[in-house]
This record gives C-alpha cells, sequence and structure tokens, in this order.
C-alpha cells in the first residue's frame, strides 16, 4: 500500500530540502550572531501562530475529502485567501504591541513584513494537499527544494551585504511565496476560488479540531522560544534555537519524507484499522531504527558536532543540544501520532492529547527556566520520553486496538541499539576543548567513528527500513 517510489521522491524533496536549510543555516550562523539568531526566533513565534491561524488545517482536509465532495477544492481556496488576509492584517495591526511585549523594537518592523506571507501560505495548503491527495510525490518534492533554494539564496546574499538579522527575515518572506507560484502552477492554474460563506462555515466546523490541535502544538514548540527570550535573553535563545535546529533538521528529514505517504495509505477508500495499524507498525520500527542510533551517536558527540556544524563561537550550544539529541533519539516517530488520530476520525481525541502533552513539555520548561538553558534542555528531554510512551501506548492499544507484545516487539531493539550506540561512543570519546585546527580534524575523526559503528546497525535492518513485501510495493 505505500510504495517504495513515493517514499524515494517523499525522501528526494524532503531531504533534499533539509539539506539544502542545513547547509544555508551553516553559512549564515558563520556570518550572523546568537542574538540575530535569537530575535528572529522570537518573531518566528508570531508568525507560526498567525501560519496556524491562517493555513487552519486546510491541506489535511483537502487530501482527506474526495473531489467532488460537498466541500470542494474551490471552496477551500477562497477561504484560505480570506482568512490569510485576515491573519495578516490581525499580525500588522498587532506589531507595536508584539514588540514591546517582547522587549524587542527591531521585531516590530520584522512582524510587519513577515506578515504579507499568511495568504500564499494559506492558499499553498490547497495546492499542496490536492498534489499530496493525487500521490505527485515528484512534484511535491520539487517545489519544496526550489522554494528552499531561491529563499536561501537571497538569505546568503542578504547576509553578505550586511543585512544582519534581516537576511533572516528575508528568507522566511521568499519561501512561502515561491511555494506558492510553482504550487499555483502545477495544481491550480484552472482552480478558480468560490466564496460562499455557508461553504466556509462548514469548512470551519471540518477543520475546526485540527486548528485547535495545530494551536496547541504551536504551544508546546514555540512558547519556550518565549519564556526563554523574555526570561534569559535573546543571545541564550539563539543557542537554544540552534541547538534546536539540529535536532529538528534530521528528525523533519524522515519523518517529512515518510509521514506523509503514510498518511496518503491510510486515507485511501476501503483501509481498514487492521490495515492502519499494519502500516503504522511498520512504519514505527522504520523511523525508530532511522532515527534512534543516529539521534544517540550525536548526543554523545554533541561537542564535536557542533564544533563541526556551527563552529567554536558556539560552544555555549553544546550541552543544550546534548539533551534535545537525547529527546531526538524517539521524535522521528511523532510525526505518525497526527495522522493516525485524523486517519481514524479522532481529532476531538487528537486535540484532548496535545493539550495534555503540552502542558507536560511547558511545565518541564517553566521548571528549568530558573536553574538555567542547560536545564531546560535536561527536562525537555524527560518531559518527550514520558510523552513518548504515553501517546505511543494509546495510539497502539486503545485507538488501533494492538496488542501489547507487538508494540514491544517493534519498538525496543531499535531503542536498544541507540542505548548500545550512545555508550560506546560516550566510554571511548572524551570532550576536547578549544578550536585549534588538530582538534577540529580530530572531532571530524571522532564523527567518522560514530559513522562507522552505525553502518553495520542499518546495513542489518535494512530491510526494515526499505521493506518489500505486505504493505510495501516498489
Amino acid at each position: 500500500m505505500i510504495k517504495n517510489r513515493d517514499i524515494a521522491w517523499s525522501a528526494l524533496g524532503n531531504q533534499g530540502s533539509q539539506l539544502l536549510t542545513f547547509g544555508i543555516s551553516t553559512v549564515l550562523a558563520r556570518g550572523l550572531s546568537a542574538s540575530d539568531f535569537g530575535l528572529y526566533a522570537l518573531v518566528q513565534v508570531v508568525i507560526v501562530f498567525g501560519a496556524i491561524f491562517s493555513e487552519g488545517g486546510i491541506r489535511v482536509s483537502v487530501l482527506q475529502l474526495r473531489p467532488g465532495g460537498p466541500l470542494g477544492d474551490r471552496h477551500f481556496l477562497a477561504h484560505a485567501l480570506v482568512v490569510g488576509v485576515v491573519a495578516s492584517l490581525m499580525v500588522a495591526g498587532l506589531a507595536p504591541g508584539l514588540g514591546l511585549f517582547f522587549n524587542e523594537p527591531q521585531a516590530v518592523e520584522a512582524l510587519m513584513v513577515l506578515s504579507l506571507s499568511f495568504a500564499p501560505s494559506a492558499a499553498s495548503g490547497v495546492y499542496l494537499g490536492i498534489l499530496q491527495r493525487e500521490a505527485r510525490f515528484r512534484e511535491l518534492g520539487m517545489i519544496g527544494l526550489g522554494a528552499t533554494l531561491l529563499a536561501g539564496a537571497a538569505a546568503i546574499l542578504a547576509a553578505k551585504l550586511g543585512a544582519g538579522y534581516w537576511s533572516l527575515v528575508l528568507q522566511g518572506l521568499v519561501r512561502p511565496f515561491v511555494v506558492c507560484l510553482l504550487g499555483f502552477y502545477r495544481a491550480g492554474p484552472a482552480l478558480r476560488p468560490l466564496w460562499r460563506w455557508r461553504d466556509s462555515l462548514a469548512t470551519l466546523r471540518v477543520t475546526g479540531d485540527l486548528v485547535a490541535f495545530e494551536f496547541v502544538n504551536f504551544a508546546h514548540r514555540n512558547l519556550d522560544r518565549v519564556l526563554i527570550g523574555r526570561n534569559l535573553g535573546s543571545t541564550v535563545l539563539g543557542h537554544y534555537t540552534r541547538g534546536y535546529t539540529l535536532l529538528l533538521t534530521f528528525n523533519q528529514a524522515v519523518s517529512g519524507t515518510l509521514a506523509p505517504v503514510f498518511h496518503s495509505a491510510c486515507a485511501r477508500p476501503n483501509v481498514q484499522k487492521a490495515d492502519i495499524l499494519h502500516l503504522y507498525g511498520v512504519e514505527l520500527s522504520r523511523a525508530l531504527w532511522i532515527g534512534a542510533p543516529f539521534m544517540a551517536a550525536c548526543a554523545s558527540l554533541a561537542s564535536d558536532v557542533i564544533r563541526i556544524v556551527w563552529g567554536p563561537n558556539w560552544a555555549d550550544s553544546v550541552a543544550i543540544f546534548k539533551w534535545l539529541a537525547l529527546a531526538g533519539i524517539h521524535q522521528v516517530a511523532f510525526g505518525y501520532f497526527g495522522s493516525v488520530f485524523a486517519v481514524t476520525r479522532q481529532t476531538r481525541r487528537l486535540l484532548i492529547c496535545s493539550i495534555i502533552t503540552s502542558s507536560v513539555f511547558l511545565g518541564a520548561i517553566v521548571l528549568g527556566l530558573e536553574a538555567g538553558i542547560e536545564a531546560v534542555a535536561r527536562n525537555y528531554m524527560v518531559a518527550s520520553w514520558l510523552v513518548f510512551g504515553g501517546v505511543t501506548l494509546y495510539v497502539w492499544r486503545v485507538l488501533l486496538g494492538g496488542a501489547f507484545g507487538a508494540l514491544l516487539r517493534r519498538s525496543l531493539p531499535p531503542l536498544a541499539s541507540a542505548v548500545v550506540v550512545f555508550w560506546i561512543l560516550r566510554l571511548g570519546v572524551s570532550d576536547p576543548g578549544g578550536d585549534h585546527t588538530g582538534e577540529i580534524v580530530a572531532s571530524l575523526l571522532r564523527v567518522a567513528l560514530g559513522g562507522v559503528l552505525l553502518l553495520p546497525i542499518y546495513w542489518s535492518v535494512r530491510k526494515t527500513i526499505f521493506p518489500t513485501g505486505a504493505g510495501a510495493k516498489k
């Protein structure tokens, strides 16, 4: 049911975009300061909040509703454009007050500029949803690659010209416009918006729980930045976001590749709960085998990874990244939770579950603020493991009716391999200091050693990562 060809195209687009983003961030990190990234992180909190309001669960609804149904694509497009414009006006109007709240006057202009991206982002949700529904993963991948490349080139050029953190703002503005234009070209030339109040209200009823879930999800993914920025300062926030970016780069490359294909397969007509359980088991095992050993190695080699990627000026990010990488051992599997709730029509349970898990994350972060940023990262790691265990068990046993023993067989081997990798590298490698050339070479050698250790693990589970039997077709 899940075609390896679809996964390959999804991987090319998603991982290619992640690799480009990673390279662009590396270049920008060597030309911008931690305070630049911290200031932009505060601005991004508001922009992400507005994007959730403007996009409003449209892409998921377009994916699951069949063409010709009571809510057509034309209604979705009209609804998305109207809500996007409203979000732009709202954020632009609130920008001065938000600048005072963040104690960052420079954030006002950035917020007003980035608010222009909401309408194209909302329209993109319709176009990309159509492409995903029709399993056109090749075109989705090319759109993502093209938009990331153009936005990154604009940011690097602006940084070279001395634009400072405005180069990050430019990157955030260019990408949604490029995605919208390319999505319109591939999926929407014949699609004309058709606005009707009745259909718009019906759209809100369909997407209401999904929007609420996204807002709650936003809370634990972004309010940590607000709390850290206000209590510990923009420089500390800059180091935190850099460490978190390294975590997300890999996790999004994996889950962003596999989860859309999984959702498309489960959303097809005549798919039963037993089919979803089988697919989820396959994908859970696959995601953990891909992510767990790799992130365990990153946690052990945190100082080497930071020195190689960001340079010696980012040494304060090492302790943060170490704890976040330990959380990243399982986070590649988080991308499937929302899909399972959505395809089983349990969006209200998804909302309740997200409220509980977000409360756990935010509580852990608040408890660590007084002790400093390393305590925040450590508490985040502990909370993430509690949430992962609880939600995985709930999805497997309650939503899908799977056997507990089968869940253990799927999840324990990759997690055990992560423990082995972590301690082998931890006991065999000491954390060096300084920024001399010899130490950079030593860091490269240690990372290469970690790669050699991972090779036999990935080779032994290659058929799990790329299944060709039931549930996966070439």
